[in-house]
């Protein structure tokens, strides 16, 4: 079972603690708002490659534990952010139920193209699970997809 105990219970690194010490006696607008979490902030969108991103900090390793896991099952609600999970589901068994061969590139291609040009499975002409509006550039799953068939 996975638990998520809490974080209150356990220690912290050396390196952290060096970092408490020494910023102790700070005096700063409140957690969140001090110019540690502005860096913080900016190394993050650094590291994610995303200039536009949204970052929080909470108080406790608890809260976080329950907030992301709240966040990550939340954009799965909807058609549009997320929901289309259930539409990917929907489209892969209308693929099992018309494509006999599913080694055949040939025939998963041919009906995948029918699903493009509306003549099967919704109809939308849309291959879900591929693609979002927060994707600036592109997919990068279509980048590793490209890829893959390329091989």
């Amino acid at each position: 079972m996975i638990r998520f105990a809490c974080d209150y219970d356990e220690g912290a690194c050396p390196e952290i603690m060096a970092a408490l010490t020494a910023t102790n006696f700070e005096q700063n607008p409140g957690y969140g708002e001090d110019p540690h979490c502005d860096h913080a902030r900016a190394l993050i969108r650094h590291a994610v490659g995303r200039e536009d991103a949204y970052v929080q900090f909470l108080v406790g390793g608890t809260q976080t534990n329950q907030t992301v896991i709240a966040a990550a099952l939340l954009s799965l609600k909807g058609p549009k952010h997320g929901g289309a999970n259930i539409k990917v589901v929907q489209m892969m068994d209308d693929i099992k139920a018309n494509v006999k061969d599913w080694t055949s590139e040939k025939e998963v291609g041919n009906y995948l193209m029918k699903i493009a040009r509306k003549e099967a499975g919704d109809r939308s002409g849309l291959i879900y699970g591929m693609g979002h509006a927060v994707y600036s550039i592109s997919d990068p799953r279509a980048k590793l997809l490209k890829e893959y068939v390329q091989r």
